[in-house]
Order: structure tokens, then sequence, then C-alpha cells
């Protein structure tokens, strides 16, 4: 039996595959401590001999970093877990895992996913290889420099681009001029309110950036726009292929092609690849 994890900010999706079947089962992120959670799915299911998580964080060497949106508490999940339950755990950022999905999906060696949930990141595969750098941070466009706000990001930072191209920026936005209720880009966009409309026009001048950024950087073949907030408004996938030209490389934007993703759960169906990869 294996178990793949996706932990995002907001939910924690599973897949189970036992000897016969599949189980899928979703849990609220913010109720579940993930090394608790592994060890009740563990009490459950006895027979796990394998466990692929996609982290919605900065995770070297099998331990995590940060989660900027995600409250941590046990570090250093694959050893301890290892330790404890004696099995092999591999736990990788979730838009690394969701890039090695997308590769295989598009039989690409050369792409980048970009993903918009909660949070705004980015996975590299150049060259068939997936990028990590020194301490396996490279790629983490939803903390470059961008514009100040007037908060803070989960990083400690108040310029990262994730305040304006993501949901949980949104959501700080709206609360900052007292705004009530969850985010919705649609709903902002034609909002009969002018500081609404701004707060949506702030987030797709930022998500151009990014892809811009992405693009001049990492020169893809593909690149796959995936996430909740792109999946809710896929006129987002229209409007960066239409202006990619002016915020990349223009032969780099010239050669791109730029896609939203077809995978249901691209950083779930990456981690069934980490058992091979690492």
């Amino acid at each position: 039996m294996k178990l793949y994890m996706d932990v995002g900010g907001t939910t924690i999706r599973t897949e189970l595959h036992t000897y016969d079947t599949i189980i899928h089962e979703t849990y609220i992120s913010c109720d579940h401590e993930l090394y608790d959670l592994i060890g009740s799915l563990l009490k459950r299911y006895p027979n796990i001999l394998f466990i692929g998580i996609a982290y919605a964080g900065m995770i070297h060497h099998g331990c995590i970093i940060t989660a900027p949106n995600i409250e941590v508490e046990i570090h250093d999940i694959k050893q301890k877990t290892e330790q404890i339950f004696g099995i092999r755990v591999e736990i990788e950022n979730d838009v690394n895992c969701a890039v090695l999905a997308e590769a295989h999906d598009h039989t690409s060696r050369d792409i980048v996913a970009l993903y918009v949930g909660t949070g705004l990141g980015c996975g590299v595969v150049s060259d068939g290889r997936l990028l990590h750098g020194h301490d396996s941070l490279a790629a983490e466009i939803g903390h470059i420099p961008y514009k100040s706000t007037p908060f803070h990001c989960g990083c400690g930072k108040d310029n990262c681009i994730e305040l304006y191209a993501s949901g949980s920026g949104m959501l700080k936005w709206k609360q900052y001029h007292d705004m009530k209720g969850q985010p919705d880009l649609l709903q902002l966009r034609h909002s009969d309110k002018q500081i609404e409309r701004d707060i949506a026009k702030m987030f797709e001048e930022a998500l151009l950036t990014a892809t811009g950024t992405m693009v001049t950087l990492f020169n893809p073949e593909i690149l796959v726009l995936g996430g909740g907030i792109v999946s809710a408004n896929p006129y987002l996938v229209e409007m960066v292929t239409e202006q990619i030209q002016a915020y990349a490389l223009p032969e780099a934007a010239k050669r791109v092609t730029i896609v939203q993703t077809r995978l249901k759960d691209a950083p779930l169906e990456g981690a069934k690849y980490l058992e091979e990869l690492l």
C-alpha cells in the first residue's frame, strides 16, 4: 500500500493505493498537523510502505524549511516519520511535484509550471531535470521583490509578488480595505467599486510579471498555468498568452507555448513520481 498527499494552505488531499482500490480523502489544513495526520492514517492502514508528499512550502532534504501559508510544528517530517514508523517517506515542494507531473503529461524536458492558489508557486524542469538550487529554494517566484504593501507576507517581507498575485494576497488587500468575504477574482474584476477593480487589476499585472519573469529566466518549451484561481478564472490563460510578449524576453516569449493544466491535481500526481525520482 502507498499513500500520496497534497498538503496545501487550505486543504490536504490524500490518495491511498491499496491492493485492489484507490481511496481518496480530503482534510482542512488548519485542522490537521501533518505528522499527526500521517500517524492516524498509518494506524488505520498499517500496511502502508511508502508515503509521497507534495507540500506547499520550502523543502530541503526532507525537511520543511518554511511554509508561508501553513503553520509548521514538526519540520523534520521525513526523518521523524521514517524513524518512528519504519517506512520510506519522500516530501517535495508541491509545485515541484506538479511540474514533474506536467512534464510527464506533456512529454517535455523544458517546462515551467506556475500555480496560483492560496500562494504563488513555480516549478521548473530544465533539460529533463527538476531544478532545486543549493538550498532547494530555486524558482520561488512568489517571494521575489515586487512592490511594497502595508502588510506582510508569510515569509516576513512586505514586497513579495505573492502579496498581489495569489488568493492570500487578494484576501489581505480586502482586509486592509475593510472588505468582508473571501476573494473572488471575477467578482472583484466586475465590481462597481473602484477599489475592488483595482485589486483585480493589481492581481493581473503581478501575474503577468511573474509569468514573464519565468519565461525570461528559464526559456521553457511550455508554460503551464494551474492552481485553484486559474481553474476558476480560465480567462487568465488567454490574458497571459496575449500579453506575454510585453513582459518577457521577446525571443523566449515567441517560442513558448502557454497552456492551462489538464491535470485534476498535478501536485498529487507528481507525488507519485517521488519514489523513483529521489
